[in-house]
């Protein structure tokens, strides 16, 4: 039951969900030079599978604070995770506008909001719904 000791632990999760949430604000104010623009011809950009990573971490570390002992997490939480998703993905990618080098990217949002409902859908329905409730289930 090692991997409880850590699924229980909210200030864990809390911890690297501030921590997560800090280093998306970090590294979208970071300005951009021509040394580290990354666009190639064909317009597809390496920096979506970091965005997409990075709000799969965000929505993920939430999922693991609110979810309850019986491995489970209220609807409301979901949608206030979603919320504030998207407005945290519009935020950052308005503050953009005013940043040298930085633009608005609506297809930024599209990986940021990807990467969270593919946390939901991974990390909730499978790993905690269905791997741990199954794996701990005389707990």
């Amino acid at each position: 039951m090692g991997f409880l000791r850590y699924y229980n632990n909210k200030r864990l999760w809390l911890i690297g969900f501030i921590a997560c949430t800090a280093g998306i604000i970090l590294v979208s104010t970071i300005p951009y030079t021509t040394d580290n623009n990354q666009q190639v011809a064909s317009g597809f950009r390496w920096d979506y599978i970091e965005h997409f990573f990075a709000y799969f971490a965000f929505g993920s570390l939430f999922i693991l604070w609110r979810s309850d002992r019986k491995f489970g997490i209220r609807g409301q939480e979901l949608v206030v995770l979603i919320t504030v998703a998207v407005c945290f993905s519009l935020g950052t990618e308005y503050v953009q506008l005013f940043i040298p080098g930085r633009t608005f990217n609506i297809i930024d949002i599209i990986y940021n909001l990807a990467g969270v409902l593919v946390s939901v859908l991974f990390v909730y329905m499978y790993l905690i719904r269905y791997y741990i409730r199954r794996k701990y289930k005389a707990y």
